[in-house]
């Protein structure tokens, strides 16, 4: 077994990549938004982690972070919606910047879903 197939066996959540795609109505003209699913069911690993640093007088402020892995051909566009299923739960995320691209993986340090912009 290969490298690559051995860190893909930790994969076991399930990820969904969707866009806002835009439809324009043929007898109004008028362009109006959809959600479109660019890739399903894709291979990953969701990891959480959580921070906590010295907050202000007593009390520490806690935080966390969330980090995706998956293939690195797989292309994540920006501005997505990412439905990253574990356990049987569904997680709603976004991207919070550019992907860390390693050799067999990639990383991308993910937001909770706040909308489309």
């Amino acid at each position: 077994m290969n490298r690559e197939a051995a860190i893909k066996l930790f994969w076991r959540d399930k990820c969904t990549l969707i866009v806002r795609d835009k439809v324009v109505d043929p007898i109004t003209h008028i362009t109006n938004f959809s959600e479109k699913i660019v890739a399903e069911e894709i291979p990953c690993k969701l990891s959480f982690s959580s921070l906590s640093s010295a907050g202000e007088g007593n009390t520490a402020a806690v935080s966390q972070s969330v980090k995706l892995f998956l293939s690195n051909e797989i292309e994540v566009p920006a501005g997505s919606k990412i439905v990253v299923t574990k356990r049987g739960k569904e997680y709603l995320f976004q991207r919070s910047g550019l992907p860390g691209i390693f050799l067999y993986h990639q990383e991308l340090l993910l937001e909770a879903w706040k909308g489309w912009a």
